[in-house]
């Protein structure tokens, strides 16, 4: 298994190579090492014999034949994402919306830990739920329960598309095409009246949720003088389509929207640049990135 976890890290290098041939914007897509280490070509050198000796160029050959892996990959599991949405097998080519588009097409990821929900297939197409040193350190590898290589599995929620379809008759959207960007450029606040107000210092506090929050967590932010304060929601999970929801009025919106920047997820380094890969190794904050790209 330590020699297999060695093979692992050599993988790993020669796939951080690898990308930076990429566009930045790409790697958000990429599997993790783990993942493209079960495809044969790849799997073939992790699991070769204690005696053969393996480096970076071993994988050159296999890297080659990498763009094609993913999008085959890629294209089948469109197919068994769209027969879970309406039950009938569709391909690219054919004719009408593709409901992976819509923001109505809502998966959860299927792994233990995962308590998040995704819209569409570029949510999908960039959730990664190992991290990029599974496999590669034994402290990474569990055998019990064997690591999945394989892409997680997803589930869809027809339940919490109906909800989606609630948000979009509200935004002013249709349902029917409604694209998660689409929700995404309105920008809009929502609040549920069955989220009861508290009051806190003195202060009362409103629940209110941008559509990916009141669809995706049990939990909210409230606004008040005081700043945000969260709240657990009392089910542990998303909102039920029976809920009264309505839009937030702009001044309420706005001063939910300033507390949600002082969301550490802003300030933790966590970003890179998508337009080089300068920080590709040395990930900074959302300011320094910002920083970076208005002085380029």
């Amino acid at each position: 298994m330590t020699l297999k976890c060695d093979r692992r890290r050599i993988l790993f290098a020669r796939y951080k190579d690898f990308k930076r041939t990429l566009q930045p914007s790409q790697w958000k897509y990429l599997p993790r090492t783990l993942e493209i280490a079960a495809f044969e070509p790849f799997s073939r050198h992790i699991e070769a014999d204690v005696g053969v000796e393996v480096d970076q160029t071993t994988f050159d050959d296999a890297f080659l034949e990498l763009p094609n892996l993913l999008a085959t990959v890629a294209e089948q599991r469109k197919i068994t994402l769209r027969t879970l949405i309406d039950g009938t097998p569709k391909g690219d080519g054919e004719i009408g919306v593709d409901p992976l588009d819509l923001a109505t097409s809502v998966f959860k990821c299927d792994d233990d830990h995962s308590m998040q929900y995704v819209f569409g297939w570029d949510d999908i197409a960039s959730h990664h739920c190992r991290t990029e040193m599974d496999g590669t350190n034994w402290t990474y590898y569990n055998p019990q329960p064997k690591p999945k290589t394989a892409p997680v599995e997803f589930k869809y929620s027809p339940e919490l598309a109906k909800v989606v379809r609630i948000l979009a008759q509200l935004a002013g959207l249709d349902a029917a095409t409604a694209t998660p960007t689409e929700f995404d450029e309105k920008n809009l606040r929502f609040g549920c009246d069955y989220c009861t107000m508290f009051k806190q210092s003195g202060q009362y506090y409103r629940f209110g949720y941008s559509w990916r929050n009141l669809v995706n967590f049990p939990f909210c932010y409230g606004v008040g003088t005081n700043g945000p304060q969260q709240a657990i929601h009392l089910e542990a999970g998303s909102h039920n389509t029976d809920l009264r929801i309505t839009v937030l009025s702009d001044d309420v919106a706005n001063e939910l929207k300033q507390c949600e920047r002082n969301d550490r997820k802003w300030a933790a380094n966590q970003w890179t640049c998508s337009h080089c890969p300068e920080y590709f190794s040395d990930l900074q904050s959302r300011q320094t990135i910002e920083r970076h790209l208005s002085d380029s």
